[in-house]
């Protein structure tokens, strides 16, 4: 009785401080939290200035699949790439529905203007930098530390792929339905949350399967978290209940991506001259531990390629040091544990013979996967210092953020425009022609001939890149130099005979040097070997023979393409109608020519390419000209 009595007193004063101080640490959280996202945002915020690069050229500036509502089905039933060619070069194996619709809405409310593009990618890398907050504390990490983590997450340089270019903050928005799933399921696992809650966040794991493949390996990952974190005796057993419950998803998305392409994984197209996945294993391991822990090379491409024979040695070594990071983090559970199952979302990226070779690595790769890395460093590094004082630990932690944030900042300005990434790439990776090739692009482009010849040279010289032929062959045309344009187009016309880039070029250079009928039998031969493309490049035939005053001709042949004008999605062939009404006026043709308009008008709408939007002006101007 007297034990009871005294125990009761103790309870008491225990409670009562708590339930005090509850506020203070409320406040002191949400601070910490808004302190986190502001420092992020500030360090990001010149981002914001940046152009559309790389892919975003592709995937939203010429991209009638997200610009134009007929389209949408087939955008988001397809191949992210299949709407851009023909069914024979719809090869990316990419199905990505979630990421597509994002893109499609993104389009409608920003149109062609970055600034909201690039909002919505750092809003994506806040709120994944929010999560991984939140889960640290869900963890039993103290404040303090899992503040750090957030922070050195959220500033590390591998992240600037992911924020500053758009079509890569696909990683950032997996990581947010990868980590919103996280949440629920451990709540769920602990009691916090009712059996209804389960579908939503079974949805946010079937979101993140729709922006990227590497969601596969989810089920996984969340049934080591709930059998790691949870501190109950049916650990295991609730492990294999979320294990279970995500893999259920993860089939019906195999199922519907076999209807969709065809087949359930990406293919590994890149097998020549390769020793296979054992074979890249170390160098590959090695490069993403060197970019998490020491990011000094920075670059949106580097200098690795594939192996050709298998180091016995490396390999063991790789094998045993990840099983003996397993065993250990198995041992302490909670936040280790939860890091290893993290990192194993890089697995993926281990399968190198997806990855054409000169593009074997990449820093967004590391997103979620980084924050593995650091659940396992940080909370012992944490730690360690702060046994030697608080103040040594923080001194520690700010100087290393600092380091980060400089590199992050310093790196994400060769992701403002093309010329400047492209030129970076050379500087990181200086063997890979491809690099080269459009280097040499954007300063012909830029005015900077010299340079360009440069480096369209280094890039043939290095891997006969066609792109680099087209580019050296738009110079050569420039400077008046048909012959040495018309070879460069034929050699690469001699190996790609369905290159339409090729085509079209060399009947500009026909062109350009007088020869129109040289020209326009060149187009007849680019409509035999890129059949999909009919439409367009009958509209550039069109072109020459009006350019030729062979108008009659000319819309003869834009009347043929009509059927294959509505269908074909590019831009040259919603600007055959445009040319098919301007020379039906010409020819006192007025009504084809008021119904030719008017169909162009409705089909340029929205549509973002700036030759679409220059002749959409004039058709409605003549269209109110017209009798």
């Amino acid at each position: 009785m007297s034990r009871r009595r005294s125990r009761r007193p103790a309870r008491e004063k225990s409670a009562q401080p708590a339930s005090e101080r509850a506020p203070a640490t409320l406040r002191a959280g949400r601070r910490a939290e808004l302190w986190l996202l502001l420092l992020v945002g500030v360090l990001f915020l010149p981002t914001l200035s940046g152009e559309f690069v790389y892919d975003d050229l592709t995937l939203i500036v010429k991209n009638p699949a997200i610009q134009r509502s007929e389209l949408y089905g087939q955008a988001l039933g397809g191949d992210l790439f299949a709407v851009l060619a023909g069914p024979e070069d719809s090869w990316s194996d990419y199905w990505r529905p979630t990421f597509v619709l994002w893109l499609i809405l993104g389009y409608a409310l920003f149109g062609l203007q970055t600034v909201g593009w690039h909002a919505c990618a750092l809003l994506f890398h806040l709120l994944a930098c929010w999560l991984l907050y939140r889960l640290c504390l869900r963890l039993a990490i103290p404040r303090e530390p899992s503040w750090l983590l957030a922070m050195i997450f959220a500033v590390h340089p591998v992240h600037v792929e992911s924020v500053a270019w758009i079509s890569g903050s696909v990683d950032a928005l997996l990581a947010v339905f990868l980590l919103t799933c996280l949440h629920g399921l451990l709540r769920l696992a602990r009691g916090e949350l009712s059996g209804r809650w389960w579908l939503p966040c079974l949805a946010a794991y079937a979101l993140a399967l729709g922006c990227k493949e590497i969601a596969l390996v989810f089920p996984l990952v969340a049934g080591l978290v709930v059998a790691g974190a949870d501190p109950g005796e049916l650990r295991i057993r609730k492990g294999l209940q979320v294990l279970l419950a995500c893999l259920a998803v993860a089939c019906a998305y195999w199922l519907l991506r076999w209807a969709v392409l065809g087949s359930f994984l990406p293919e590994a197209r890149w097998q020549d001259g390769r020793g296979g996945l054992l074979a890249d294993l170390p160098q590959v391991l090695w490069f993403y531990l060197r970019q998490a822990l020491l990011p000094i090379w920075l670059g949106p491409s580097y200098p690795l390629r594939p192996a050709a024979t298998i180091d016995v040695i490396g390999v063991l070594l790789c094998l045993a040091g990840l099983a003996g990071l397993l065993v250990w983090s198995w041992k302490r559970r909670a936040a280790a544990l939860v890091g290893v199952a993290l990192c194993s979302l890089l697995l993926p990226a281990f399968n190198t013979a997806g990855f054409y070779p000169e593009r074997m690595v990449h820093d967004r790769y590391l997103y979620l996967p980084l924050a593995g890395m650091l659940l396992c460093i940080v909370p012992p590094l944490w730690r360690f210092l702060s046994a030697r004082g608080r103040g040594l630990a923080w001194a520690t932690m700010a100087c290393l953020c600092l380091a980060l944030a400089v590199q992050t900042g310093t790196y994400s300005r060769a992701w403002q425009d093309n010329l400047s990434l492209w030129l970076r790439a050379v500087e990181s990776d200086p063997s890979s022609g491809i690099n080269w090739s459009k280097a040499g692009r954007y300063l012909l482009a830029a005015g900077r001939r010299e340079e360009a010849r440069r480096a369209l040279d280094t890039a043939i010289a290095l891997g006969r890149v066609s792109d680099a032929y087209i580019a050296r062959a738009q110079l050569a045309i420039d400077e008046s130099r048909w012959q040495d344009a018309e070879a460069d187009l034929r050699a690469v016309l001699q190996q790609f005979p369905g290159k339409l880039a090729a085509w079209e070029r060399l009947a500009l250079c026909y062109q350009s040097a007088g020869r129109s009928d040289d020209a326009a039998q060149a187009l007849r031969q680019a409509r035999e070997a890129v059949p999909h493309r009919r439409a367009s490049l009958t509209t550039n035939l069109a072109s020459v023979l009006y350019a030729a005053g062979r108008k009659q001709e000319a819309l003869d042949e834009l009347r043929a393409v009509e059927s294959a004008a509505r269908s074909e999605p590019t831009a040259g062939a919603v600007l055959a109608r445009y040319w098919q009404g301007v020379i039906a006026a010409e020819l006192g043709e007025r009504e084809e020519a008021r119904q030719a308009l008017s169909d162009f008008i409705v089909r340029a709408a929205g549509r973002g390419e700036g030759r679409v939007r220059a002749a959409l002006q004039a058709a409605k101007e003549q269209l109110q000209e017209l009798p």
